[in-house]
This record gives structure tokens, sequence and C-alpha cells, in this order.
């Protein structure tokens, strides 16, 4: 993740490390200035916030293995059947959220309404 203003990086961060700013209502406060009284007196609109695909892989590989852990993929790999099936179906479509031309926004819900 990169947040840059006018140009300058302000935050960057390796994948899977969101600490700073672990989602979108983080991200939008940071837009906001205040003075000592914690009166808003600016937001910044030219505050911008990019993914780089290392990242979304991350998200990716975090949503599959919450349905599927690596030992549960092994298990149902070596069994085959229907839940073969279905888990490569849910896999091949998590993968195509996480390679589409421009780089998906892991925070809108998209990725979420990808399940098994």
């Amino acid at each position: 993740m990169i947040i840059t203003q006018d140009g300058i990086i302000l935050f960057k961060t390796p994948a899977g490390i969101y600490n700073d700013c672990p989602n979108q209502a983080t991200f939008d406060s940071m837009k906001s200035v205040y003075d000592d009284d914690m009166n808003l007196i600016y937001t910044k609109t030219n505050l911008i916030l990019e993914w780089e695909t290392a990242d979304i892989n991350w998200f990716a590989g975090q949503h599959i293995e919450k349905y599927y852990p690596i030992w549960k993929q092994n298990n149902v790999t070596r069994e085959g059947g229907a839940a073969a099936t279905t888990m490569s179906t849910f896999i091949d479509a998590v993968r195509a959220w996480s390679n589409t031309e421009s780089l998906p926004n892991p925070w809108d819900g998209s990725l979420e309404g990808i399940t098994p």
C-alpha cells in the first residue's frame, strides 16, 4: 500500500502490514485536518491510496486460506471429487479477482463476495 500526497510518499508498507491504515475509514480519517480544539478546518483532497500487486495477492491469499487452509487444500486435492471441484472453482474466482487489468480495491467488499 502506498499513500501519497501531491506525489510525495507518506506511507509505503509491505504487503500484509496495514497497522497505520487498516481500513477505508482510517484512510478517510487521514484526510481530515483539525485545529488544537479538534475543530475540522480542512479536508485533504490530494491524499491518494494506491495498491500494489503484492498487496492484492496478500489479500487474495488470506481470503483463500480463510476457507481452505493449506492442510485442507492438500486433503481436498488428494481426495478429489466434488469438493475438489468446488475448491478449484473458488480459488480460480479469487485469482480472477486479483488478476484483473486494474488492481481491485480489497476494501470494497468484492473479495468477500467470493465464497465457495
